[in-house]
């Protein structure tokens, strides 16, 4: 039996993979209804339904999309994913700070190195 760092960490792994594959659906599933998203470019983006909207047309408007993690760590309700994702022919590096609640993200706090 997993612990709950181990199933949030598999859960947060899951997203990366969900987010490969333009899945805004299967992300949503992993989403609290009151999810809060910090992007540098959005800024806050708040509530599950917005989220995964905006998922949607991100992954619609990009042919090439990859969320390689490079490192996860996990430390109560906090997954650090470090990663590096490719949009087509841009590529981001930075953190993915995820905060848990009852199984579902609540909160996710993303920073990343602007494009060139």
């Amino acid at each position: 039996m997993l612990t709950q760092e181990a199933t949030m960490r598999s859960m947060a792994l899951q997203f990366a993979a969900s987010f490969t594959n333009k899945n805004a659906d299967a992300i949503g599933k992993l989403l609290a209804d009151d999810f809060s998203l910090y992007d540098p470019a959005l800024k806050w983006i708040r509530g599950k339904t917005a989220v995964v909207q905006v998922l949607k047309k991100q992954f619609g408007e990009t042919q090439k999309v990859r969320y390689e993690v490079i490192h996860s760590f996990q430390d109560r309700n906090t997954t650090i994913l470090e990663f590096k994702i490719t949009l087509d022919d841009v590529i981001l590096n930075g953190v993915d700070f995820i905060e848990w609640k009852n199984n579902k993200m609540v909160e996710l706090r993303c920073y990343y190195n602007p494009p060139e």
